[in-house]
């Protein structure tokens, strides 16, 4: 039976600000202290069950007793996507080199999400799955989800783990979950009135491809339906001020962002009622380490570092990593909250495997939308063409959509646009304007590069 209705404002009043009140609160030395305690397990584990991790100790020309204290991370060699993805072809079925379970214990399978090369798979165990459902369920209590919340969960569940994963993670909040997938919008539309639907968990993108949905589906203001919290991932945009100032301001709803992936966890960080960055939500399941993307140097996390984020599992029995490389880059915002939650606040400032370096500058997708939402004449839409191989650019053609109430001088606004990416970004990129609706809508992660020296198409309807 629904939960719907059961809860009084007086019921409402006893919901505990915490999911966890143990672990999201504990002290810095006391988790410290935790993270070595479960580190040394942990490396142990691998070791003894991984070939993977065998052969890397082995080429490294370390042993398992060199590894005595949560010091010694830095003596273990990284692991990389591209690793993963080969140790699959070396020891079939199902997880490769790296499986350290038996295939018994194996109780669900998840891939990554990637659009090129071939996926990377992540096994899990009965314990991992209850892992998996604890912390998802931190992250989404702590965007504002309560048992009273019914909530439209608008991702893939065909093997992308935030499909069933975070499902599963939001239901354990005791949450009413309707599980819709992508693909549905016009359902959707309609579901939201029927349900009484009070939240949705999707990309930015879709959110807004949504909106435009319920308008045409029912002819209303998606302001005026039930949905009041929006939870967004899997691109920068529920982070960028401008985008999530439209998206709140088209459904009158708060927006809040959470960050997870495949290979690590479902979900890793997530913003809690004063939004002041995400918060680290599981240093007692993850340790993250934190490096200079040029240098390579290692970074104290503090306020105001920014890097390349190393993620190393701490409890993990299916297939766990150690020391695997994110790609994204992270700027650590504090470490305290009004909140009580004791996990550094973070925002994902882009991937640097999508950084583009643009005659010294570098340069991320999130960060041209964050200055294209600011200009009123544009409506955020935009692609990237590249017509060279590589980080290393000449330049960076950009295409990008103006308002359809846009019916000034198109010459002086590509010199607005131009102007104010080359003040914000310190970057100057070619402008192509477009109108509104030339570029693809898309439900799922939005694309914004075209490697045009690949041959790839960038559809532009006219």
């Amino acid at each position: 039976m629904s939960n719907q209705g059961l809860h009084t404002k007086e019921t409402k009043a006893l919901y505990r600000n915490v999911f966890n009140q143990e672990i999201e609160t504990m002290p810095t030395e006391k988790m410290r202290a935790l993270q070595e305690e479960k580190f040394l397990k942990q490396v142990e584990y691998s070791y003894k069950n991984s070939t993977f991790y065998q052969r890397k100790f082995k080429e490294a020309g370390i042993e398992l007793e060199d590894i005595r204290s949560l010091d010694d991370i830095k003596k273990i060699p990284m692991t990389t996507k591209q690793e993963l993805r080969d140790a699959l072809l070396q020891q079939p079925p199902i997880l490769g080199e790296n499986q350290t379970a038996t295939s018994e214990k194996i109780v669900r399978l998840h891939a990554s999400s990637g659009s090129t090369g071939r996926p990377t798979y992540v096994g899990l165990t009965k314990t991992d799955t209850l892992l998996w459902d604890e912390s998802c369920a931190r992250a989404f209590w702590t965007n504002g989800i309560r048992p009273d919340d019914v909530v439209a969960h608008c991702w893939n569940y065909s093997m992308f783990v935030g499909g069933l994963a975070d499902h599963m993670g939001c239901e354990h909040t005791g949450a009413t979950m309707v599980p819709i997938g992508i693909g549905n919008s016009g359902r959707l539309a309609r579901m939201i009135q029927d349900l009484g639907i009070t939240a949705i968990n999707a990309t930015p993108s879709y959110i807004m491809y949504l909106a435009d949905a319920i308008k045409k589906e029912l002819g209303i203001d998606p302001a005026e339906t039930t949905l009041k919290k929006i939870i967004t991932g899997g691109e920068p945009g529920g982070a960028i001020p401008a985008t999530r100032k439209l998206i709140e301001e088209t459904w009158n709803a708060k927006c809040c962002e959470l960050y997870g992936m495949v290979d690590i966890h479902p979900i890793i960080g997530a913003e809690c009622e004063h939004q002041q960055g995400m918060h680290f939500l599981v240093g007692d399941l993850v340790y993250p380490e934190l490096f200079d993307v040029e240098t390579g140097e290692h970074l104290e996390i503090k306020a105001g570092a920014v890097g390349e984020v190393v993620y190393t599992h701490l409890e993990r029995y299916a297939n766990s990593v150690l020391r695997f490389k994110s790609h994204d880059i992270i700027e650590v915002l504090g470490t305290e909250c009004e909140c009580g939650r004791t996990g550094y606040r973070f925002k994902v400032v882009g991937r640097s495997d999508d950084m583009l370096i643009v005659k010294g500058v570098n340069v991320y997708p999130s960060a041209i939308e964050d200055v294209l939402r600011d200009i009123e004449e544009m409506t955020g839409h935009f692609a990237i063409k590249l017509e060279k191989e590589g980080v290393q650019q000449d330049f960076i053609q950009l295409v990008a959509e103006f308002a359809a109430d846009y019916k000034g001088d198109l010459e002086i606004l590509n010199k607005k646009v131009q102007n104010r990416i080359g003040d914000m970004l310190q970057f100057r990129a070619n402008v192509e304007l477009v109108a509104e609706n030339s570029l693809p809508r898309f439900e799922h992660k939005a694309k914004r590069i075209y490697k045009t020296y690949q041959g790839e198409h960038l559809p532009i309807n006219q």
